[in-house]
């Protein structure tokens, strides 16, 4: 069997379980040195990725596809959560959380689950990849001993649960009409019998519970809560790391094994863009809350990213994959900036970031060019992300879809800069210096300065996105 190919997540997976049996065995006032160990695994796991091999391999009779496309994305997952735990390291001194070893080991379990995903050939691997990714981030989200975090871990399963059934009834379904569970004899059961009125009703319910994990208008509905309630790093992991991975497997199953029937999909696809896209930007102008404003956001972000599954061209799924890798180092800086602002203040409202351009320009700074990114404004990554998907779509005819996400992404400009005009234009009620731990402040730094470059130099990434979608097509 091909276990080598299955390198990076035995890495993590080892690390996770070696943090959990070490997590009972220090005394408490040490186990946070637990999370260096659990970034030393993300680390040796992220280099073990580029040496393997690119080309296309299957492992356990296809239920395991290792390519240039999962490559890809295992390596944006093994960044996020090398973030999220960097992150965690200075969330975890401030905050009480239920157990900080435990903590630690199921955020490597969501990052295996993750990485799974993205390779995942075949339905029962599928499901329970993001069965294991679910479970995890239910019990992240309930991490805080404070009633807001435990409501909205209870929030996230009750929503949940049901979008697994929806999702493993569509799952079902498929399989009884084609008598297979691997992706290639999908394909071709596919390609044999065509557009069958079961198979649509399956391939409906497939997309409702995977756009439940994409938190994808109409299927949102548990995001704001949720990101409000979570402990800030699992938000920041929320809205990049798992909404990554579900993007992912939707790619591939929808860019390889449906494209015969790519006009059964195609129009619950735009209408789920649409609705993502204004719902997400016009529930934002109202909030208060930063987390919640930032929930909707990434609402809307996933409505630009589909207008490029719509497309289903080479330069408009290249383009998703820039955009995600623009979108997740935006929203995880983001994130950052607010893990740090609250332990200080201890609140996430808008209004109390008031004169943060003086207790602490660097944030300031940082929050600015994140915000800027998300906007889609130049130079930044996030502009020549929207740039390409715009103009993929363009290319395709869909003129009238590129001019409502460019409306969308003008309101969402409105609602960014009314957190920018807290932060610089009005006084603070308290002036005391709000510190930056070291280690995030040079995360910051690589992240605001990556952003700039990404967006100016955007060519090495775009040809690398190139590169990774080449087995889809």
């Amino acid at each position: 069997m091909s276990y080598y190919l299955l390198i990076p997540e035995i890495i993590v997976t080892l690390v996770a379980f070696g943090i959990l049996v070490l997590g009972a065995l220090l005394p408490e006032d040490r186990q946070r040195a637990l999370g260096y160990l659990a970034i030393l695994g993300l680390i040796i796991s992220l280099l073990s990725t580029f040496a393997l091999s690119e080309i296309k391999q299957t492992a356990f009779s296809g239920m395991f596809i290792l390519d240039s496309f999962s490559l890809f994305f295992k390596r944006v997952f093994l960044i996020v959560a090398f973030l999220i735990i960097l992150t965690s390291i200075n969330y975890t001194k401030k905050q009480i959380l239920l157990g900080i070893g435990e903590y630690y080991f199921i955020i490597l379990l969501a990052t295996v689950g993750m990485m799974f995903l993205a390779s995942a050939g075949e339905l029962v691997t599928l499901f329970i990849s993001i069965e294991l990714l679910s479970v995890s981030s239910y019990i992240l989200v309930a991490y805080l001993r404070e009633k807001k975090s435990a409501e909205a871990g209870l929030k996230y399963l009750l929503y949940g649960l049901p979008a697994s059934a929806v999702l493993l009834y569509g799952l079902s379904i498929i399989f009884s009409l084609t008598g297979h569970t691997d992706f290639a004899s999908i394909e071709d059961a596919v390609n044999r019998h065509g557009i069958e009125p079961f198979l649509i009703i399956g391939l409906i319910l497939v997309i409702g519970g995977l756009c439940f994990k994409a938190a994808v208008a109409p299927f949102h509905m548990w995001a704001p809560d949720v990101y409000e309630g979570a402990p800030t790093p699992i938000t920041a992991f929320l809205a990049a790391g798992s909404k990554a991975a579900a993007l992912a497997v939707i790619l591939r199953i929808f860019l390889v094994v449906f494209v015969p029937v790519k006009i059964g999909w195609i129009a619950f696809f735009i209408v789920l863009s649409i609705l993502s896209m204004g719902l997400g930007n016009l529930a934002a102008i109202p909030q208060t809350n930063i987390k919640r404003l930032l929930a909707y956001s990434s609402i809307g972000h996933v409505g630009y990213i589909l207008i490029g599954l719509i497309c289903a061209t080479k330069m408009a799924v290249s383009s998703i994959l820039f955009y995600i890798i623009a979108y997740a180092l935006a929203i995880v800086s983001a994130f950052t900036v607010v893990v740090i602002v609250s332990s200080k203040i201890g609140s996430d409202e808008i209004k109390d970031y008031a004169g943060l351009s003086k207790r602490s320009p660097f944030l300031a700074l940082v929050l600015l060019v994140s915000l800027i990114s998300l906007a889609g404004i130049p130079p930044m990554a996030g502009f020549v992300g929207k740039f390409y998907i715009f103009a993929a779509a363009i290319e395709h005819n869909l003129l009238w879809l590129v001019l409502i996400a460019i409306t969308c992404s003008a309101i969402s400009i409105y609602y960014y800069f009314q957190i920018v005009k807290s932060v610089y234009l009005f006084d603070p009620e308290d002036e005391s210096k709000i510190p930056v731990p070291a280690p995030l402040f040079l995360m910051l730094s690589a992240i605001t300065v990556s952003l700039f470059l990404v967006g100016i130099f955007p060519n090495p990434f775009i040809k690398a996105a190139t590169s990774a979608i080449l087995d889809l097509f």
